[in-house]
């Protein structure tokens, strides 16, 4: 078992992604305090301010959706989305990015990027921006195969997006506590020519 993207909390444990999709926690002597394999978390684990712990998901009851009208029975996608799980692991809330995509009237413009199939959004990372306590929290969401994008967790509302110039890209960072500065990890992928 590989372990993926660590995340020190307060009290010495880490909360990590295993490669066989589960969300694992671990005090500071390595003993295993909670795991969660329910879903197939992936890719990586972010915290913020309030406590939440943050993982992309295959959703299980969806693993792959039905597109909408348009296309044929044959089509299939990978229904991603991401969990909010406190720092035991309990499950808060999971958020569908078919969902999100489709309330911004955006999800057909994921689906016609045939390039990608059966993939169109390859979420890897979910990284909230550290505002202050009580504050919206808004996560910055980083689609290989899309984009990236600001969403509103309290207001659940799509803030802004990014497509093409961040096109294969693996990874967005909040640099600032607006949200103004961000970097961004291009994957070192040969067909990604923009810097």
């Amino acid at each position: 078992t590989q372990l993926f993207n660590l995340v020190l909390l307060e009290d010495g444990s880490i909360v990590t992604i295993s490669n066989h999709g589960a969300i694992i926690k671990i005090d500071k002597c390595g003993k295993i305090l909670n795991y969660r394999n329910d879903l197939e978390y992936h890719h990586s684990v972010a915290k913020d301010n309030n406590g939440n712990i943050y993982a992309p998901l295959v959703l299980e009851n969806e693993s792959y959706f039905k597109s909408l009208v348009g296309y044929s029975n044959k089509d299939k996608f990978r229904s991603e989305g991401f969990a909010v799980l406190d720092t035991n692991l309990n499950l808060k809330k999971t958020y569908s990015l078919k969902e999100i995509f489709a309330k911004a009237g955006l999800l057909k413009d994921a689906l016609d990027n045939r390039k990608y199939d059966s993939d169109p959004f390859h979420l890897n990372d979910v990284d909230p921006l550290l505002a202050g306590k009580d504050q919206n929290t808004i996560v910055f969401l980083s689609m290989r195969h899309y984009g990236i994008m600001g969403y509103d967790l309290s207001n659940e509302n799509l803030l802004w997006v990014v497509k093409s110039l961040s096109h294969l890209q693996h990874d967005v960072t909040p640099l600032d506590k607006s949200g103004s500065s961000v970097s961004v990890f291009d994957n070192g992928s040969e067909y990604n020519t923009h810097s």
